[in-house]
């Protein structure tokens, strides 16, 4: 919570703590025929040299008509999602309740889910993007990320589930960060050279080309190999995602206008074992500094793809959080003209 929300006032009969009244906002989801609340709560516990206010943020789902506890679940998926991109945190739940309108009653509902950190945030400038820099755009995005979800969610899961591990090796995370890069790809658009019936011919042809004296494995391998002849490379589909973005957005996430060909071609060396490609890999703290990049460029596509604007996304990287100030700091080299550090 931001200052603005929790008030100190010192009177004659002392110092006073109090957080402020904050209205609940109400978001219409035609899309799942429901409307989401978000709203502000907080249990005060005095103490005899101390007082503590804590403060939390509930998500109320209600249908336009019943539904199964499934599909609350369902639900609470996609908006924990976009929340997550949002915090530069994982936003799981720690309290699920489902209250029966007809009856007054309340109940705890349990349920399983992976073992990930709730999010930590003390200060509101903690947040990639904060709910004042959103301004009233929110109901929009909220509504248009749940049309997006269902294209999306596989990989959208892979590059949370990446960002929110911590102890992962530069590796797996750079690796799992580009394979979430191309699976957004794939949910967006087809990726292909040319139209499948057309490419249908070509494989055709191909594929009756082979010599009558390659071996049955050979030959299986060739034909497979065919088959996905008609996708693009993973240079061009990640070139096309970094184009989504303006020109100066992109080249403060990116360091450059384009996608380094070094992050492709160490991602295509662990894939295949390439020798010709290893003079061009990544390691060390350049693999770590790319992940970095690849974390916040994942973050600003998909927000991109719900609605938000070019400018709320530039003005995310000049604030407090720890992406934007570590990107910051990779920048600092490129902006002063000094090298980076090696």
């Amino acid at each position: 919570m931001s200052s603005e929300v929790i008030q100190v006032t010192k009177d004659d009969l002392g110092y006073a703590l109090r957080v402020k009244n904050i209205p609940k906002e109400t978001i219409a989801v035609s899309n799942i025929g429901a409307e989401l609340d978000f709203k502000l709560a907080a249990i005060a516990s005095p103490a005899h040299a101390e007082a503590t206010i804590v403060a939390s943020g509930w998500l109320n789902v209600r249908p336009d008509e019943p539904k199964p506890l499934s599909w609350f679940l369902d639900q609470l998926w996609k908006i924990t999602s976009f929340l997550a991109l949002l915090a530069e945190k994982p936003m799981p739940p720690d309290r699920i309740e489902l209250k029966i309108g007809a009856h007054g009653f309340v109940l705890s509902v349990l349920a399983p889910r992976p073992a990930i950190e709730y999010c930590d945030h003390r200060e509101h400038h903690a947040f990639f993007i904060s709910r004042t820099r959103i301004g009233d755009d929110l109901g929009r995005i909220v509504a248009s990320w749940f049309e997006l979800f269902p294209r999306v969610e596989l990989p959208v899961g892979l590059a949370l589930s990446t960002m929110a591990s911590d102890d992962l090796w530069p590796h797996v995370r750079f690796l799992s960060l580009m394979q979430a890069l191309e699976g957004l790809h794939r949910a967006l658009f087809t990726g292909n050279y040319m139209a499948p019936e057309q490419y249908g011919l070509v494989k055709d042809a191909l594929i009756n080309a082979i010599p009558a004296n390659v071996g049955a494995d050979h030959r299986a391998a060739l034909t497979s190999r065919i088959r996905y002849g008609n996708e693009i490379a993973l240079a061009k589909r990640l070139k096309s995602l970094a184009e989504l973005l303006p020109n100066t957005l992109r080249t403060r996430i990116l360091g450059s206008k384009d996608i380094p060909r070094s992050w492709i071609d160490t991602r295509n060396y662990y894939t295949h074992w390439d020798e010709a490609l290893r003079s061009n890999i990544l390691g060390g703290q350049a693999m770590y500094d790319a992940s970095v990049r690849l974390t916040i460029l994942l973050r600003a596509l998909y927000l991109q793809q719900a609605g938000m604007s070019s400018d709320t996304l530039e003005s995310c990287l000049d604030g407090h959080s720890d992406a934007s100030q570590h990107l910051r700091q990779l920048n600092l080299p490129e902006e002063t003209g000094r090298a980076p550090a090696s």
